[in-house]
């Protein structure tokens, strides 16, 4: 089966989310964690920050390289990139990096919070995870996905294929409601009330059902 850049993009993303939440769930939210896993759980959401944040949506490989290894050539050279800020202006474009934002900020708030338990900021940065969940729950159900490169279609004048397209819908609000499910499970055990009716740990394993979907993005 042929793969695109986008699907290659999103398998890469889904990989490094689900062993981001693995690591976290079985290596790093423990008491007894030493202090290096930490630093190496956040160091790879960091990754995956970079990962969403330099990838290029719609962008074409030469026909001549392994659409898997462009993804990688393109975040350690940043070869296409130069119109990178100018994607921005691009709703679509916007969205993925503001959910970017949104994986690497309780990503900071979290390893803060394992590292100095005792600050008094603790308390307030535990409410940072639920609400990032949610935003990027929001922002997927209000996704709308732009299938294949839309400035080379349009230049063929060709439309996109609606079926592609959605198909590609339905997997972001799959996605969107993997995350939503994260975040009211992250809010439910930090709650005083329900905190016993929840694992602390289960946001975890919704966000990596969220990264199966990307695994699996095809269409």
């Amino acid at each position: 089966m042929h793969l695109t850049y986008d699907e290659a993009v999103h398998t890469y993303i889904g990989v490094t989310l689900i062993t981001v939440a693995a690591v976290g769930a079985f290596l790093v939210d423990r008491p007894d964690a030493p202090r290096w896993r930490r630093h190496a759980w956040l160091g790879l959401a960091l990754f995956l920050f970079w990962i969403v944040m330099g990838s290029k949506e719609g962008w074409t490989p030469p026909a001549d390289q392994s659409v898997w290894w462009a993804p990688i050539q393109h975040l350690f050279t940043f070869s296409g990139t130069n119109d990178w800020w100018t994607g921005l202006a691009s709703p679509h474009i916007l969205q993925h990096k503001l959910a970017a934002i949104c994986i690497v900020t309780p990503a900071l708030t979290e390893w803060f919070i394992r590292s100095r338990p005792g600050h008094p900021a603790s308390k307030y940065l535990q409410w940072v995870l639920p609400a990032a969940l949610a935003t990027i729950a929001v922002i997927f159900y209000l996704h709308k996905p732009v299938h294949g490169n839309a400035a080379a279609m349009a230049a063929m004048h060709m439309s996109p294929d609606p079926v592609a397209q959605h198909s590609e819908r339905y997997q972001h609000w799959i996605f969107a409601t993997a995350f939503l499910l994260a975040a009211l499970a992250a809010l439910t055990a930090r709650l005083p009330r329900t905190s016993a009716l929840v694992p602390h740990r289960a946001w975890y394993a919704f966000m990596a059902m969220g990264g199966l979907v990307f695994v699996t993005f095809r269409v």
